[in-house]
């Protein structure tokens, strides 16, 4: 039987009315007014034990110094998660976990900042082990559901989704590095994990998370360094008249061969932050093997406040403040049980740091511009002689009490009013201590 014009032309008519009406029930279904996990506020809540048990989390899940085909094992617990999570966190989004021994679920909220009413899109994601349960897994967790709000999700559309994204953003090596782990289960609160040093398969997962852009830029700031280290042999080296060789050499990049100066800028920072750690860029770029060219880097005299400085930077480009700030206090906190002490120094270095790396993403041009000229310690860095330093815990409590007390906090408020006085920071808004 034959359709007439006038049917097929009330058919599409109706279809076209329903595409409309189907992405306003969508929405609908997605968005709610508040966050199924609570963001979290703009001051640093910190606690000690945390801190410690992430210093030896990173410790044992960094194999690099074993031997080929060694095997390691950690558990992660839901609360080492949940903090990691805090960390990468403000107050437009926020994730939690929830770990069981047969499922685990993640809940992400994000507000939609582009809508008048800034609602809030909750998507809960939940794993269950595959089928026929043994006691430890060799196959990964599948999704067992998926949902935005009260929208559910087909689960294999949502992990084909996140597969492409993450081929995409790094490369298929990246996600063949999970072949590393060899085991798995969850138990009550916590993740276990078993897997096998294979420092190849490892460097390959590294070397796919550089687009072609990033690894011409990382390329020409490893020849930058070699071209300057054959030339400066002595030791220690100050750092800014190095960060002026490197940013001449990133500024030229984007000024005759018209590249992106924040991915040159990233380069040179990624550069300098495993210089100044001892290392170069060779396990993370095969194109960067050779002379390892070696050079003490300092800052006001002294190396530590070089690696802080321009660790923060970079760690604040890539991951936020929050991140920076929980780091170099957890370093700081270890150092007062029974290292060097507690010292307002380093932390300045790492307010410093922060603020540059700030700087850093509001102009890459601008700031390579300046570094290109030859700036001094002085417009960079604050003065930090007469800050307290190698304090030991309990002389760290007689003076201050806790970490965010009023003693502490005035503290801070005093290094973070230095560094807004720099030439460089000049406008920048000022984090929070």
């Amino acid at each position: 039987m034959s359709v007439s014009p006038r049917s097929r032309w009330r058919v599409l008519r109706w279809l076209w009315l329903l595409i409309p009406l189907s992405l306003v029930l969508v929405l609908a279904l997605s968005l709610q007014g508040e966050p199924l996990v609570a963001p979290p506020t703009s001051g640093l809540a910190v606690d000690a034990g945390h801190l410690s048990r992430a210093q030896l989390l990173i410790r044992r899940l960094d194999p690099r110094a074993q031997a080929r085909g060694s095997r390691h094992a950690v558990r992660l617990s839901q609360s080492d998660l949940n903090v990691l999570l805090t960390q990468f966190s403000n107050p437009q989004r926020a994730a939690q976990f929830a770990i069981e021994p047969t499922q685990a679920r993640l809940a992400l909220s994000l507000q939609a900042s582009m809508l008048p009413t800034r609602p809030w899109l909750n998507l809960q994601l939940e794993w269950a082990p595959p089928p026929e349960v043994s006691v430890l897994q060799s196959e990964w967790p599948r999704l067992r559901s998926a949902r935005i709000g009260r929208l559910p999700l087909p689960p294999s559309w949502v992990e084909a989704l996140a597969k492409h994204w993450l081929e995409r953003q790094y490369g298929s090596a990246a996600l063949e590095a999970l072949n590393l782990v060899e085991r798995w289960r969850f138990e009550q609160q916590a993740l276990w994990l078993r897997w096998q040093w294979q420092p190849e398969q490892a460097t390959a997962a590294l070397a796919g998370l550089w687009t072609p852009a990033e690894r011409a830029a990382l390329i020409s700031q490893h020849q930058a360094w070699q071209a300057w280290a054959t030339q400066n042999l002595a030791n220690p080296q100050p750092l800014m008249p190095v960060m002026q060789v490197l940013a001449k050499a990133a500024l030229e990049r984007v000024q005759r061969q018209n590249q992106d100066g924040a991915t040159e800028l990233r380069a040179l920072l990624l550069q300098l932050t495993l210089r100044t750690l001892g290392r170069d860029l060779s396990p993370l770029l095969p194109e960067a093997a050779g002379p390892k060219q070696r050079r003490v880097l300092v800052l006001k005299g002294r190396d530590d406040m070089a690696q802080h400085f321009v660790l923060s930077a970079w760690l604040n480009w890539q991951g936020g403040d929050r991140l920076t700030r929980v780091l170099g206090l957890a370093k700081e906190l270890a150092d007062a049980r029974g290292g060097s002490g507690f010292s307002f120094n380093d932390l300045a270095a790492d307010a410093a740091g922060e603020r540059f790396g700030r700087a850093c993403a509001a102009n890459p041009v601008a700031v390579l511009a300046a570094l290109a000229t030859g700036l001094d310690e002085a417009a960079v860095f604050p003065e930090v002689a007469d800050l307290s330093e190698f304090l030991s815990e309990a002389e760290f409590r007689r003076r201050y009490g806790t970490v965010g007390s009023p003693a502490y906090q005035a503290e801070m408020a005093r290094i973070q009013s230095r560094i807004a006085a720099l030439p460089l920071y000049r406008g920048l808004p000022a984090s929070s201590p």
